[in-house]
């Protein structure tokens, strides 16, 4: 789910100060398990306790591929297999609705918590970046840490939500783009989920899951951590123009329930009826 048995920092990108390292040194993933545990004090020893666990393991699953490798180079003699915690729907029929050209403003849509690792700081950067453009902000959900800046920009913040209100909360908003900034490697996101469903398109930073579940979507764009406000703006813009492909039946694009749980159990079911596990 997390990085959780590379480094208890569990996204890869412990914090000093106002900076963020992805997948840093040894030393400062040495400070982040002082930090959090009383019985571990070096990296090297979290993650010795942490093979033994996996090597344990009669099977060991990740929700990406690219979670996979990743965890997978700190466990080389680990077997890690990839599977999504969702399935793809690809029968749905899907209609494609080209952006409204009269629409002389363009509403900008992130969903979930919005925290630091979940791109709040870029976030931030961008919306002050466009607050005297024809840009709005609506945050389906909430930001951690201060928003006095946000009274200088063209934001909204609806605050918490239940999951089964998402689709009608981006209709009612009138969203053109979806945004999802990450600054870690997402393991899979059941945010982007729902944007996928939602058909609009979507902006996102090439990282992690992000890219797998986005390489065959149409309408997202994708951009490079570290990307300046600028660049955050002109790509936002350009996706802006681009169709939405939204389903045309009740079922979603992507189906949930699936994922590791039933796979796990899936698995479980067929091993059971292996000869090699009649003992």
């Amino acid at each position: 789910h997390d990085y959780y048995l590379v480094c208890p920092s569990i996204n890869l990108i412990p914090r000093q100060g106002n900076a963020f390292w992805m997948e840093p040194s040894e030393e400062i993933y040495d400070g982040c398990v002082g930090f959090t545990s009383n019985d571990v004090s070096t990296i090297d020893t979290w993650r010795r306790i942490s093979r033994k666990l996996l090597i344990g393991a009669e099977r060991v699953v990740a929700p990406s591929n690219d979670t996979a490798t990743r965890v997978g180079r700190y466990f080389p003699d680990v077997a890690i297999t990839a599977i999504p915690h969702e399935s793809v729907n690809s029968k749905v029929p899907l209609k494609r609705v080209d952006p409204d050209p009269s629409k002389r403003r363009i509403r900008v849509g992130l969903l979930g918590n919005m925290a630091p690792h979940k791109g709040s700081e870029v976030f931030r950067d961008v919306a002050l970046a466009a607050r005297f453009l024809d840009i709005d902000f609506v945050l389906i959900g909430s930001y951690h840490g201060d928003t006095s800046w946000a009274l200088d920009c063209n934001i909204c913040i609806h605050g918490e939500y239940e999951d089964d209100e998402v689709q009608d909360l981006i209709s009612g908003y009138e969203i053109d783009v979806l945004w999802l900034p990450a600054v870690w490697h997402e393991t899979y996101s059941f945010v982007l989920t729902h944007a996928i469903n939602v058909g609009l398109p979507i902006v996102a930073t090439q990282l992690g899951a992000f890219v797998e579940r986005l390489e065959a979507i149409e309408n997202a764009r994708l951009l490079p951590l570290g990307s300046t406000a600028e660049t955050w703006i002109a790509t936002i813009r350009e996706a802006a123009a681009l169709p939405s492909f939204v389903t045309t039946g009740p079922l979603p694009r992507i189906s949930t329930g699936y994922g590791a749980k039933a796979a796990f159990h899936d698995w479980l079911n067929t091993s059971s009826q292996s000869p090699d596990m009649a003992t």
